[in-house]
């Protein structure tokens, strides 16, 4: 995978597995995120709007994290 995406969604790798300079516990919590919209977006509580914006915000926060964590090394 380009060191420029990531995958979400139901069917998307662990967080860790993809982006392997993330610490166990926030590629952990960004699991759990992903793991949390899907659900809410299956069941009917967000929107495509809702679910795209969500999805635009938690994309910037992992690529924050990721160039941090690689400013660190």
């Amino acid at each position: 995978m380009p060191r420029n995406s990531v995958e979400l969604g139901w069917g998307a790798r662990p967080i860790k597995e993809q982006h392997p300079v993330l610490s166990k516990a926030i590629a952990d919590h960004f699991d759990r995120d992903n793991v949390a919209l899907s659900r809410l977006r299956v069941r009917g509580f967000v929107t495509d709007s809702e679910h795209r914006s969500i999805v635009k915000r938690l994309t910037k926060k992992i690529a924050a994290e990721i160039q941090a964590a690689l400013a660190r090394l």
